[in-house]
């Protein structure tokens, strides 16, 4: 996880062990979305989701269904999946620095982070399926580490360098990034 959470702040459901309705729980536990991950070949799926969306306060509900079901149809998807959602987020984020309107940074901002994840599943599943299952955890670190230095790494280095080729101060800076 990314930060510290308390068990009372989530909860782990399945088939076996259902989200309850919304404030039925005996803790006053009241879910306000659901991160979902299930069988794109379940005949039920749809009245799944509808179910588990109308015991969250809010009925939304995420997860990975649709790279699911494109994959199931090819597993060439999965690449795709991770590229056209790095496509669908460079242009936000280009936007998110040139606006000059703070709400729609914002936007553009959350847009483009919600895009840009949405390639860590399908990536790291065709990680895991293309690597011999004692390799595995193997393939993911290595995988990790390296999306890691070259973002972490390289990417703030490169950054800079743009911003100083471009006359530096807080407009270098906007066109480096």
């Amino acid at each position: 996880m990314l930060c510290d959470l308390s068990p009372d702040q989530y909860r782990v459901f399945s088939g076996v062990a259902p989200l309850p309705a919304s404030g039925s729980e005996p803790s006053g536990f009241v879910a306000h979305t659901a991160l979902l991950h299930a069988d794109p070949g379940a005949h039920d799926l749809g009245e799944l989701i509808a179910e588990v969306a109308d015991r969250t306060q809010s009925g939304y509900v995420f997860g990975g269904l649709v790279g699911s079901r494109l994959v199931a149809r090819d597993r060439r998807w999965a690449m795709w999946v991770a590229s056209l959602s790095y496509i669908i987020a460079a242009p936000l984020g280009a936007a998110a620095l040139i606006t000059q309107d703070i709400t729609s940074a914002y936007l553009c901002t959350f847009l483009m982070s919600a895009a840009a994840t949405a390639a860590y599943g399908p990536a790291f599943a065709m990680v895991q399926e293309l690597a011999p299952a004692r390799l595995r955890a193997l393939a993911s670190a290595t995988a990790i580490m390296f999306a890691t230095l070259i973002g972490a790494g390289l990417g703030p280095v490169a950054v800079g360098s743009l911003s100083d080729l471009s006359g530096g101060g807080a407009a270098g800076l906007r066109l480096a990034m």
